[in-house]
């Protein structure tokens, strides 16, 4: 290639004689101040289209080259080939049979990309011709009225930079593409494949944006000789392309995870749960019993997802294996037989949805019914197990994360004592598997083992509920003494109202005043107490019965654990036991002035989604400051943030080197490298507080939060150790005062600890202390037995 073209353009064409010159003279008539170039991929054509092509790369060779194939190689593999012959900057398309219709096409898609480096795709609308009730699409584009715009306005953002995750349910027409460049190995899922334009788009397209110009600037034709869309049986053609979206929707969803930190995994992964369900409707219209044998043969990997994707969408599947398609056929007609003769491959969709409901309702109500049999008696049946001396049990938040206070002493006990027997129980595969491999003791909580062993505990740790953590049919029982570490201090309020807790939805977390006798008790209300104690303490958190809940420092005790009904006895004046690495790293030097902004979650969609918009609309402003001072910006959601605004933020930030996003969801193993906070109503400003550095509470919204997502316990302003600001500019201004100077509300700081985080009970020893206290109240408590 001559290496002043700065733009090629990929054309495939084969048998498409009557329109080709459409297509070239389109191409030729491209004003442009840049040397351009068109590889022609002439696939061995036989009606005179090649004779056309040779004709125009005689008169314009430095324009058209002609790369005629020897034999025919197919459509995919024909496209693939000039894909991997192009290596100029640029790259358009553009199909034998479609054309262009705007001489300045290159032009103001060159323009464009070389003004924004953070687009690497840039395309337009077209206009589709031809289309008739023969073609396979033609139902679906026909809902629209003519003229055929694609992409839809209502569908595809345009004159917009976008992500992956806005087009991913729109493809975007060969035609219309203008690509930064780059050299991928397609092999891997283009391969005796039928789609090449969705694999071509996510491989360049990438973590980056995609701009669509609302001008039409080509014709798409639909003509009888269509490369992909041509179909004499559609039903057949609709099953062949769903199972290639499967293919490549698995792949780009697994590329995307490890290529670019997941980025627009969510949009991949939910079109390819469409895709599946549309394929296994296919199927069952067309009684095509095998086509998943043949799935399964073809596409091993993905048969795997479909699988679990077809139990999750309520369709069933039955292996048979000698019933033959004649009675397959008559068995999905009539599915009470499939419960008799459970034996040949057959999917089969149960269509009344009014008794599906019905008896689903029923199932449900049962398994409830069973449910609560199953935790009542195996409560009291586990308690007659013996307790094994010293062994103690530890558990995440809701039996699957491996984090915060629990983690934290775990693993000091596993280090510093030997003496006790500690396992940690969890049902999440992932965590197994990394405990395992570090040769830490766990056990899988639903496994034989794992049930014995918390049988057999003498303590269950945790740092959430005893109700979200633990489950009487996995072992926990009346005779497990339990401790709550909790996970954080702060002003939100979890205090009773009536019996029970604000801010958490855990059943059975509600005060048990009802069942747990108290002195002033007559003996007549005693008595029934301990009748209701046996049926519903199994279904209790039991505040009144824990051995220890953990206090950092008066005010959790005054507004929470006391509320609680937790006795003075069982409140232990200790620091948490994941900010022993804070109090130890306390006086680090940190050479440069790193921000961190951690804000909490919103349960309203409308009120988090608000604070994202505000952070990527200041992102400039925020750069800024960060030039000013040298500084870092780390952006942290809480890791309860269920709603996915990864690729927004990280296509936001990707021009601006000194920010970063933080997935790591212990944010305690690094959190005294950070020289400023920025929060708003988290718990995690009062840990690092202990650092005794500045911060910011950014509560731009604390009105609204404290009416629908929660009220608070104290005074909010009177209790924040740092400037409580409204705007992005507000908040830049007090870290710009932070910079400047150090000591900047270090007295408001030290004020604040002394009330949630007091020296005397936090310090590099907060996980001994509560190694020794535990072990002395099982001493008392053997003592008084």
């Amino acid at each position: 290639m001559d290496s002043e073209v700065k733009v090629q353009v990929v054309c495939v064409t084969y048998n498409q004689k009557d329109y080709i010159k459409d297509a070239l003279d389109s191409f030729i008539m491209q004003k442009t101040n840049f040397k351009f170039q068109v590889l022609v991929g002439d696939d061995c054509s036989t009606d005179g289209t090649s004779e056309v092509v040779a004709e125009y790369a005689r008169k314009y060779p430095d324009i058209i080259v002609h790369i005629r194939r020897e034999q025919n190689l197919g459509c995919l593999k024909n496209f693939i080939d000039l894909c991997e012959q192009a290596n100029a900057k640029y790259v358009a398309f553009c199909d034998g049979d479609d054309f262009w219709t705007n001489e300045n096409k290159l032009q103001i898609q060159f323009d464009f990309m070389e003004k924004n480096e953070d687009v690497n795709v840039c395309a337009h609308r077209i206009l589709l011709k031809g289309a008739d009730s023969t073609w396979a699409l033609y139902e679906y584009y026909s809902k629209q009225r003519e003229p055929f715009l694609l992409p839809q306005k209502k569908r595809v953002p345009l004159n917009k930079k976008i992500t992956i995750s806005e087009i991913v349910n729109e493809g975007i027409q060969m035609s219309a593409f203008f690509i930064r460049w780059k050299k991928v190995d397609y092999s891997s899922i283009c391969e005796n494949g039928l789609i090449g334009d969705f694999p071509i788009l996510f491989f360049h397209l990438a973590n980056k944006h995609l701009y669509i110009f609302s001008d039409v600037m080509s014709v798409w034709r639909q003509n009888g000789q269509g490369v992909y869309t041509t179909s004499k049986d559609i039903d057949s053609h609709y099953i062949k392309t769903r199972k290639e979206y499967i293919k490549i929707f698995y792949f780009f969803a697994e590329y995307f995870k490890k290529n670019y930190n997941s980025f627009g995994v969510v949009a991949l992964e939910n079109r390819l749960r469409l895709e599946v369900i549309n394929y296994i409707d296919s199927i069952i219209k067309n009684e095509l019993w095998l086509e998943l044998e043949k799935f399964k043969e073809q596409y091993p990997e993905e048969y795997i997802y479909v699988k679990s994707l077809l139990l999750q969408y309520k369709y069933v599947i039955c292996q048979i294996n000698r019933l033959g398609v004649e009675r397959a056929q008559m068995l999905k007609r009539n599915s009470v037989l499939s419960i008799l003769k459970p034996n040949l491959t057959i999917i089969y969709y149960l269509k009344n949805i009014k008794i599906k409901d019905f008896l689903g309702k029923i199932r449900k109500k049962l398994s409830n019914v069973v449910k609560c049999f199953n935790l009542f008696s195996l409560y009291w049946i586990f308690s007659l197990v013996p307790k094994k001396k010293n062994l103690w049990v530890f558990s995440g938040f809701f039996k699957n994360n491996y984090m915060d206070n629990t983690k934290y002493l775990y693993e000091y006990i596993v280090k510093n004592h030997p003496e006790i027997d500690v396992v940690w129980l969890t049902k999440n595969k992932d965590v197994l598997k990394q405990l395992q491999q570090e040769k830490m003791p766990v056990l899988k909580m639903k496994s034989f083992k794992g049930i014995w062993t918390m049988a057999r505990a003498q303590v269950a740790f945790s740092d959430h509920f005893k109700m979200s953590d633990y489950d009487s049919r996995f072992g926990f029982n009346a005779c497990t003494k339990f401790i709550n570490l909790w996970h954080g201090v702060g002003l939100k309020s979890m205090a009773p109202y009536g019996n029970k807790i604000k801010n958490t939805n855990v059943n059975g977390v509600r005060l048990s005043s009802d069942i747990c006798t108290k002195p002033e008790d007559s003996l007549l209300t005693r008595i029934l107490k301990k009748i209701k104690y046996v049926f519903f303490a199994p279904f209790r958190e039991l505040f009144e019965e824990y051995l220890m809940i953990l206090c950092p420092g008066e005010q959790f005790s005054q507004y929470n654990a006391t509320p609680w009904q937790v006795p003075s006895s069982a409140q232990f004046m200790c620091g948490y036991p994941r900010n022993v690495n804070l109090a130890h790293n306390k006086n680090k030097v940190i050479n440069q002035f790193k921000i961190i902004y951690a804000p909490t979650y919103r349960w309203i969609a409308d009120d988090e989604t608000s604070m994202v918009k505000m952070f990527l609309d200041n992102i400039e402003n925020i750069n800024q400051i960060l030039e000013k001072i040298n500084g870092t910006f780390t952006l942290r959601l809480h890791p309860h943030t269920w709603r996915n605004y990864e690729e927004n933020i990280l296509a936001a930030i990707s021009k601006y080197p000194r920010f970063s996003v933080s997935k790591e969801k212990d944010i305690y193993k690094e959190l005294h490298e950070y020289s400023l906070m920025i929060s708003d109503y988290s718990s995690i400003v009062y840990d690092f507080l202990i650092l005794d550095r500045p911060i910011v509470f950014f509560a731009f919204d604390q009105e609204k939060y404290c009416s629908g997502d929660a009220s608070f316990s104290m005074p909010y302003k009177e209790n924040c150790p740092g400037d409580v600001t409204r705007t992005w500019d507000e908040t830049l201004t007090s870290i710009q005062k932070s910079y400047e100077n150090p000591q900047y509300n270090k007295e408001l700081r030290e004020k604040i600890s002394e009330i949630f985080t007091p020296k005397k009970y936090n310090d590099e020893n907060n996980s001994e202390r509560i190694v020794q206290y535990v072990k002395n109240k099982l001493n008392e408590r053997k003592n008084n037995e």
